[in-house]
């Protein structure tokens, strides 16, 4: 299309904001056209191999999406697109590269955002509802001159 819009005369510069490309992609789709003619045009990726983000890829991504980086083994809460590409390496997927796993992600529809700001506690429930108690009381049981935050001006 580039090519065909610079032949109907179109400058390089309007062919890329006609087709909503960057500059360089028409003025190099259209030297390849004037060095080979027609066969320049043809999509040359088909010597690249086979697809490494294929449906079973996305599937074990999903699955690993579903806990966090904890559940697996790794020492932080949160999921980045390293150690995602890290993990499916580790299940035996084939490596790829962080912008390649960023358009993993989109396909499955994951956005960024912040991570969320409740943790829960990792105590046993009895644990924790002793805690808390222990707390309540040495609270309660504290002298009133003991527990107040004195007053700063």
């Amino acid at each position: 299309m580039a090519v065909a819009a610079v032949g109907r005369g179109a400058s390089c510069n309007a062919a890329a904001r006609e087709l909503g490309c960057a500059t360089s992609t028409v003025v190099s789709a259209v030297r390849r056209y004037r060095e080979d003619g027609r066969g320049a045009l043809r999509d040359r990726r088909e010597g690249n191999g086979q697809r490494k983000v294929d449906e079973r890829f996305r599937e074990r991504l999903a699955r690993v999406l579903v806990g966090t980086p904890e559940d697996w083994g790794w020492c932080r809460p949160t999921w980045t697109r390293e150690l995602l590409c890290l993990e499916l390496e580790r299940r035996g997927m084939p490596q790829v590269s962080v912008a390649t796993m960023g358009r993993a992600l989109t396909w499955l529809g994951a956005r960024r955002k912040a991570a969320r700001p409740i943790v829960k506690c990792p105590w046993l429930a009895w644990k924790r509802r002793r805690r808390l108690y222990e707390l309540k009381c040495l609270h309660a049981h504290t002298p009133p001159e003991e527990g107040q935050v004195p007053n700063r001006v």
